[in-house]
């Protein structure tokens, strides 16, 4: 392995990672189980919820490992680079939204209770 080729096995092993903990979490989000994990916790999340949250947690180094792969593989310039770059970013869109949704709920509660005590 030349040197040159280092930088982009490091960005393709951090992105497939990403992808592949996005792809299951995003199944057990779906999929999962309602069963609360920890009764007994001060806050007792199912299996969907906490998914969700390591969803919304996990979106800023996703979309970071797409923008690397984006710039290492240099997408941009090759044939087809729109239909390509949306493969690439799904992973990293599918977190942003989920951090996005969660944000929004956030604000929406402390609008409610500020406008509706």
């Amino acid at each position: 392995m030349s040197p040159s080729n280092a930088p982009r096995l490091a960005v393709d092993v951090v992105y497939v990672v990403g992808t592949v903990i996005c792809l299951v979490l995003g199944a057990t989000a779906l999929f999962g189980s309602n069963a609360v994990m920890d009764p007994d916790a001060m806050l007792p999340f199912t299996y969907r919820e906490r998914a969700f949250l390591f969803l919304c947690v996990g979106a800023i180094p996703m979309v970071a490992a797409c923008v690397g792969v984006y710039v290492v593989h240099q997408i941009g310039r090759k044939p087809h680079h729109w239909r390509k770059a949306c493969l690439v970013f799904l992973p990293g869109a599918i977190c942003a939204a989920c951090a996005l949704y969660a944000v929004a709920i956030l604000l929406i509660g402390m609008v409610n209770m500020v406008l509706f005590r």
